[in-house]
Order: structure tokens, then sequence, then C-alpha cells
């Protein structure tokens, strides 16, 4: 008798009892509660992301309102969202606002963040609106390691030279820039200057 049950069981008979449920088992009450949970978080990180995006970020910068620019830029940055553009963009803004105290802050968190040949080419700007013309080159050749044929770095930094004295450099690096650029006037212009000083 027992081997006959044995075998209906291990056979799924019809003995009552013996049946071999193939449903897969109920999920867990916590699971499913833990999908809503990471799904409305994912849909609230959207929707801040895009509002300090749009709103917090781009909107105020139109504005010139910096001071929220840059808070929308902190709250971005809380959430992982933080990188080397956006704080370029802001210390574009904080130039044109005349703020070269924010820019010089906001290039430097760029550069530290990742350094680009764009940070350093307004970094080497900046240097130059406040006529510090040595910082200024120094910032373009910077962006010249990392991007040897950079024409707006090349150019920056032959007229940072010319501003210097240092004419047979200016020269040859704007004769670089030049021979990429060749239709670019303002550095032909520069180039001449180089070459009747040297």
């Amino acid at each position: 008798m027992a081997q006959v049950l044995i075998r209906a069981r291990q056979a799924g008979s019809d003995v009552p009892g013996t049946e071999v449920s193939t449903a897969p088992p109920p999920p867990l009450p916590w699971l499913r509660s833990a999908i809503w949970i990471a799904g409305l978080v994912s849909v609230a990180f959207v929707l801040a992301r895009t509002w300090e995006r749009e709103v917090g970020l781009r909107a105020s910068l139109q504005s010139g309102d910096l001071v929220r620019a840059q808070q929308a830029a902190e709250r971005l940055a809380a959430i992982g969202l933080d990188g080397p553009e956006m704080r370029t963009v802001l210390a574009r803004a904080a130039v044109q606002l005349k703020r070269p105290d924010v820019a010089q802050a906001q290039l430097q968190r760029s550069l530290a963040l990742r350094p680009t040949p764009d940070g350093f080419v307004e970094l080497g700007l900046l240097h130059e609106g406040q006529g510090s013309f040595e910082a200024a080159a120094e910032a373009y050749e910077r962006a010249l390691e990392l991007a040897p044929s950079d024409v707006e770095a090349l150019h920056r930094r032959g007229v940072a030279l010319l501003a210097l004295g240092r004419d047979a450099e200016a020269r040859e690096v704007l004769e670089r820039a030049a021979a990429l650029a060749p239709d670019q006037k303002l550095i032909a212009m520069n180039l001449a200057r180089a070459r009747s000083r040297t």
C-alpha cells in the first residue's frame, strides 16, 4: 500500500492530496510595495531633474537671476547631475553679469569635475578680461594640452602672448591657428601683428 501511494505521488495521480502545483508562489507583499516605491522615486527624480534644468537653471539664466541658477545647479549636483558643461555655462553667465568672482568659482568647479578645453578657454578669457595675460596664456596652454588643434585656444594664446611681448611664440601659435582656420580674419590680423613685430 505504501508503495502504491509513493508511486501515485511521483506520477501526479488523481489520489486526493497528491497534486503537484506548477503555479509560481504568490509574490511577497513587501516586494510589491518595494517595486511601487522604486517606481515613484524614479518618477520624482525625473520630474525634479527636468524642473531644475528647465525652470531652475535655464529660465533663471535667461532672466539674469544668477543666484537662482546657482541654487538650481547645487540641487542638480545633490542628485548626482553635476557636470563641467553646466558649470561652464554658469561661468559665462556670471561674466556677462559682471560677476568675475562667481565665474572663477564656477570654472574651477568645472575643471575639478573634468578638465575640458572649453573650461580652460573660458578661464583664459576671464583672466584676459582682468588683464592677467600670463594666467590667460597658461590657461590656453592647458586647453591645448587637451586639444592641440583647438583654434580658439590657439588664437587666444597667441593674443595673450602678444600682450606679454612674447612675439616669436605668438607668431608660431597664430600660424598654427591660421593654418587650421584660414578664413578667420581676426586670426589673420593678429598674425600680421605678430609678424610685424618679429
